[in-house]
């Protein structure tokens, strides 16, 4: 039971997941690129979610970035994420969720990651 729900999450996450560019638009009509050194977790951003409340998550190599207004928080090891790259991040019914490359299905429960698979 417990790998038929885990598969239905992934072909959720494969096929609905939302690929939004994000950047924060200034009020002189300039865009302002964020990197490393503003608090992203990595310059390799692997996947881009945005939920219906504004906030963008962004996969990296290494862990996931939480963007709400001027307000960035990164996830990675110290939480339970693995040391590999996440390619997927999706919020599905109040959960958020980082599939990885190699290492797995993590869901956040507002502490720490878990990981499903």
């Amino acid at each position: 039971m417990k790998i038929y729900k885990m598969i239905k999450i992934i072909i959720f996450l494969l096929c609905f997941g939302s690929h939004v560019a994000y950047s924060e638009q200034l009020t002189n009509e300039l865009w302002k690129q964020y990197d490393y050194i503003d608090g992203i977790s990595s310059n390799y951003i692997l996947d881009i979610f945005k939920d219906k409340n504004g906030k963008v998550y962004i996969g990296t190599q290494n862990g996931v970035t939480v963007m709400h207004g001027n307000s960035l928080v990164k996830y990675g090891s110290k939480e339970g994420l693995p040391a590999s790259d996440i390619i997927k991040v999706v919020r599905f019914n109040d959960k958020l969720y980082a599939a990885t490359r190699t290492k797995g299905l993590y869901v956040f429960d507002g502490d720490m990651f878990q990981n499903l698979l």
